[in-house]
């Protein structure tokens, strides 16, 4: 059970700080709700109604420093995620968005930045679809990783650029 003051990754919401727990009546019901803030988006405020297991099973804890230094020194080693269909390959990259893996949010990304490049070596573009599931993705991830940093989300590509760069790996970004 999240407590005031948590912080936790809601859904595509990203990273979202627990105002409160409390009471609400919507649809003639009074149930019990986490209050969530975004952090990257102060305006908005999400109820999560602690009943509904679908809904707060979107919710994930917020990794630790040393969860996304691993993920990053694994960008190297993931293997792509690539689907030629392009309905297919739109349904998985939803599903591994909203199942909150960010090992397999960073393969999404890897792999779009990837195709991305090679397309642009051909004169081309990346399909929009696809550009909208990389932005999604980035920030999703860049989001949490710039909250667990504290830096800015602005500051965390070039972050991972450089580390890859470090590791001979300058081509996905």
């Amino acid at each position: 059970m999240y407590k005031v003051n948590d912080a936790v990754v809601y859904g595509s919401q990203g990273v979202c700080i627990v105002t409160s727990i409390a009471e609400r009546k919507f649809g003639g019901e009074i149930k019990k709700y986490l209050v969530l803030k975004p952090v990257y988006d102060r305006r908005d405020t999400i109820f999560v109604p602690l009943d509904n297991q679908l809904l707060y099973s979107r919710l994930h804890r917020v990794l630790t420093c040393e969860e996304v230094e691993q993920i990053i020194e694994h960008i190297p080693e993931d293997e792509y995620i690539w689907i030629e269909n392009e309905s297919e390959r739109k349904d998985c990259y939803k599903k591994v968005l909203s199942g909150g893996n960010r090992q397999e949010i960073s393969r999404v990304i890897k792999t779009l930045f990837f195709r991305r490049s090679e397309k642009e070596k051909i004169g081309k573009k990346l399909h929009s679809s696809d550009e909208r599931i990389l932005k999604e993705a980035e920030k999703l991830l860049f989001d949490e990783f710039a909250f667990v940093l504290n830096i800015s989300p602005d500051e965390v590509l070039p972050l991972i650029r450089k580390k890859l760069s470090l590791c001979g790996l300058k081509h996905l970004c």
